[in-house]
């Protein structure tokens, strides 16, 4: 049986993991939204209107990512995720590696 010290330990250890892989996840998120602003403004002439109600439904995606992944799993979450992207995308889905 673990000591209450140890379990102190180990508990904090899990804190610890899960507050680095939210600011992995933050760090990820923000790099993702200023390059996609960035291409958006220089290729399309998007303006930051049109940026911020992309970054909107961007967040709004993700949420309903978030609430698949924690009511189902993250297989179905993928899924549903790759099955909406394939419909838009079509052929173009996943072109081939140049």
């Amino acid at each position: 049986m673990k000591n209450a010290y140890a379990a102190k330990l180990q508990a904090q250890r899990v804190r610890l993991k899960n507050s680095e892989r939210a600011e992995l996840i933050h760090r990820l998120l923000t790099t993702v939204y200023q390059a996609s602003a960035v291409a958006l403004n220089e290729k399309f002439g998007f303006g930051a209107d049109r940026i911020s109600r992309f970054r909107d439904a961007m967040e709004e995606t993700i949420l309903e990512y978030g609430v698949m992944l924690d009511e189902v799993d993250a297989d179905y979450a993928d899924g549903k995720l790759a099955q909406r992207y394939e419909q838009i995308m079509g052929e173009e889905a996943y072109p081939a590696q140049k």
